[in-house]
């Protein structure tokens, strides 16, 4: 007997559909699988029989075909096995399944028939939310990251036998209707440092809170335990609260980049990321890519921030990589096995010594690093990565009398009411663009919302010339600008707010 079932597979971040053609028909027994499946499907046929054996059905004893349409996708992943399984108990007349076409199967079999989860099931319920008619079944593990797509409709169970079971009951009675990311948990930050405990550096607190206004790349550059990785992780407490549609864009590369060994409950992403790679990441964990094409941590900082410490001891080519993903937002990934599109729109944030030994700003050590060696330490940072951070500040050590002050700073949610209030002005100016903050706006956008009068646009012309700016370092001087203005509520940027910005462009590499 032949039956359809329907099923997804994951291409990059895309869900495509796929349909498990199965004909179980009588004659010499055997078992054949084709459409282009990865070793991962090929033996889930062993998975798959063992699991419905467990439930005391048997499907064996038939010449069985299964078709994996369409065939010239690769099906890679181990989500094929319960539908795999479905269309063998049907086509074999073990159980009887009303209205099987608007069921879409997805989920891994253990040996025992258990459901594990799967990546991806936030694409693939993102797909079938206008399908009212469609029920999505998947494992109990992906309940939460289905539930963030509001309307959806789907059953989640345990094992296989409770899929026959729910299957054979009424068509309505186990169906769940996602509710949508209010109903989600409240989102838990973990320990996030506080400004208000960070000794000094009033002019790094000044340049992080500019950078989280207008979503702009940071460098942080100062002695060894000056402070760069903590103020870096202070930022996190400024930043604002992510919206509902970058909660679902962020869960859904978080989602399809799962990886076997990682938790079996996937949480969807209520907080911004925050990655913070190891300075010996290889190309494929930055950028992504590999044999299953998977993202790397640039995609998985998408809405957030991807943190580069010790900068120069990066591999330079894996830095290099990162320059198309700061201009455009996303990374697309080319290999023999195709081409994959991923999002990365993100702050880049990094810290580094001056010099190797890393006193060379330090008043109270002595620098040791020839002048040689500090230009090659300098020079593993290419002019055109450095052109690509709009905002490069020093970090003065702290002075050791200010150790014993207890009085505290100013904390994190008072500089965050400051930046959230600058980001409702640009949601304000974008209302009908495709940017989301100032750091994304054109060049043209960036002249046309700074709003200069003639004679302070001489006065930047003037200083971008004076310091030798790129075209590029120009425009990303009048965005740092119009983010210094928003902080104070100014329609238009003043020469107050480009002598500002002109200060965090002082370092060069």
């Amino acid at each position: 007997m032949f039956r359809r079932i329907r099923s997804y597979c994951l291409f990059g971040i895309k869900a495509v559909p796929v349909c498990i053609e199965v004909d179980a028909s009588q004659g010499l027994p055997g078992f054949t699988l084709v459409g282009l499946p990865d070793n991962a499907v090929r033996e889930s046929r062993e998975r798959v029989v063992s699991a419905i054996r467990s439930i005391g059905k048997v499907v064996t004893g038939y010449r069985t075909t299964v078709n994996l349409s369409p065939a010239d996708l690769r099906k890679e992943g181990s989500a094929l096995d319960l539908p795999l399984a479905i269309g063998l108990l049907v086509s074999t007349g073990e159980i009887a399944v009303e209205k099987l076409e608007r069921y879409v199967f997805v989920g891994e079999l253990s040996l025992d028939g258990l459901l594990k989860p799967v990546r991806g099931v936030l694409s693939i319920a993102m797909n079938l939310a206008t399908e009212h008619d469609s029920v999505l079944v998947i494992p109990r593990g992906n309940e939460q990251e289905a539930s963030l797509v509001e309307g959806l409709r789907y059953v989640c169970a345990d094992s296989l036998r409770e899929v026959v079971e729910c299957l054979e009951q009424s068509a309505n009675q186990n169906v769940k209707v996602a509710k949508g990311i209010s109903s989600c948990c409240e989102k838990v930050n973990g320990e996030i440092p506080d400004f208000k405990n960070v000794i000094g550096m009033d002019g790094v607190k000044r340049a992080l809170e500019i950078a989280a206004a207008g979503a702009h790349n940071f460098l942080l550059v100062g002695s060894p335990g000056a402070g760069k990785t903590l103020c870096a992780k202070c930022l996190l407490g400024i930043l604002p609260e992510m919206t509902e549609l970058e909660i679902l864009e962020t869960t859904r590369v978080h989602s399809c980049a799962r990886r076997s060994g990682d938790s079996d409950e996937f949480k969807p992403v209520l907080s911004r990321p925050f990655r913070s790679p190891h300075h010996s990441a290889s190309m494929v964990s930055l950028v992504g890519g590999g044999s299953r094409l998977l993202p790397g941590e640039a995609s998985l900082a998408h809405n957030g921030v991807l943190f580069l410490d010790e900068l120069p001891e990066f591999n330079r080519s894996v830095l290099e990589a990162l320059r198309e993903p700061m201009e455009e937002g996303k990374i697309s990934v080319s290999r023999a096995s195709g081409t994959v599109v991923w999002p990365a729109r993100f702050m880049m944030g990094a810290a580094m010594n001056p010099c190797p030994c890393g006193y060379a700003m330090d008043p109270k050590h002595e620098c040791t690093c020839l002048p040689e060696a500090k230009k090659r330490y300098r020079e593993k940072i290419s002019g055109p990565l450095l052109d690509r951070i709009d905002i490069q500040v020093s970090v003065p050590p702290v002075d050791a009398s200010l150790f014993a002050v207890k009085r505290c700073g100013e904390s994190s949610a008072d500089i965050r009411k400051r930046v959230c209030a600058a980001r409702v002005i640009q949601r304000e100016r974008f209302r009908n663009l495709p940017f989301k903050s100032n750091a994304e706006m054109t060049s043209e956008c960036a002249r046309k919302f700074a709003g200069m009068t003639d004679e302070v646009e001489r006065y930047a012309v003037s200083a971008a010339s004076k310091m030798d700016l790129s075209a590029r370092g120009y425009f990303r001087l009048l965005k740092v600008s119009r983010t210094i203005a928003d902080l104070r509520g100014a329609d238009v940027v003043d020469v107050m707010d480009l002598a500002e910005a002109l200060r965090y462009r002082a370092f060069r590499g």
